[in-house]
């Protein structure tokens, strides 16, 4: 099998998935990473009054993402301003929409002269997490060969870091062919590797398959590495799952992402 030179590739205004953006649910749907990543992209060709960066970002994933068909992301600002913008962007395949996502970009100056000092209770948040080199590259065996490991590259320990649950992860891949990959895209597609971490599952058994993306971002991520750190709950009563994470790079936090999984029992086959 060869290797994809990129997630996504540009057909007209419409983008076509490449095999490496495949998640491991089914052969034919998007990783929910690949869908953020090329949201992220878009984002930035939005228009804004003054220089701003993403803040949050909220994502419905209504259906999956198909893998085999053309998608075209559709935006409009919700809310203009000097201050703060909110942007919707809708990816559909045909006239299906299958995700939703919601901005909320801030405008950018330095406010480092006015600024007050954190709380020395502040460190806890702000985990001690060694560098991905310290990690292996233990792929979970239902991944697959899509978007994991052949998009990103993932690592990590098969025991707690400082009583964390850890990866580390970076694209393999530009997101569009023949374009850099832009700020907003690495800050946007670890929001979703957070799925699941720290959790067990057997997928002969169950399935857990996240309905949406919630995440906060104070600054975007410095290299190519992002560190993930967080745990996943899930009530077997009613099958709902939450998965809850910090994110980080070599520098430290830079924000937090969370989702929440349908759990359902396998298919018999």
């Amino acid at each position: 099998m060869g290797e994809d030179v990129s997630l996504f590739r540009r057909e007209g205004e419409e983008f076509l998935a490449n095999t490496c953006a495949c998640g491991p649910w089914g052969p034919t749907a998007l990783a929910g990473g690949a869908v953020l990543s090329l949201l992220g992209h878009v984002l930035e060709d939005v228009p804004s009054l003054v220089p701003m960066s993403l803040s949050r970002m909220t994502v419905d994933l209504m259906r999956p993402v198909p893998l085999d068909q053309p998608l075209r992301i559709e935006t409009e600002i919700r809310r203009d301003g000097r201050k703060l913008q909110v942007v919707d962007l809708v990816v559909k395949a045909g006239d299906t929409e299958h995700a939703l996502a919601r901005a909320l970009r801030i405008r950018d100056t330095d406010v480092e002269s006015v600024l007050g000092e954190a709380l020395p209770s502040a460190a806890l948040s702000h985990p001690v997490i060694p560098p991905p080199e310290h990690f292996q590259n233990l792929i979970p065996t239902n991944m697959g060969t899509g978007f994991i490991p052949r998009g990103i590259d993932y690592v990590r320990s098969p025991e707690f870091e400082n009583g964390l649950n850890t990866i580390w992860m970076r694209l393999r891949v530009p997101v569009i062919e023949g374009e850099k990959v832009r700020a907003t895209s690495l800050a946007t597609v670890p929001m979703d590797v957070v799925n699941l971490i720290g959790y067990s599952l057997d997928v002969a058994k169950a399935t857990a398959i996240n309905a949406d993306v919630s995440a906060h971002i104070m600054r975007y991520p410095v290299g190519d590495w992002v560190a993930i750190t967080g745990h996943t709950d899930v009530d077997s009563t009613i099958g709902h799952g939450i998965s809850m994470g910090t994110l980080s790079d070599r520098e430290g936090v830079f924000g937090s992402t969370s989702m929440v999984q349908v759990v359902d029992p396998a298919k018999k086959r």
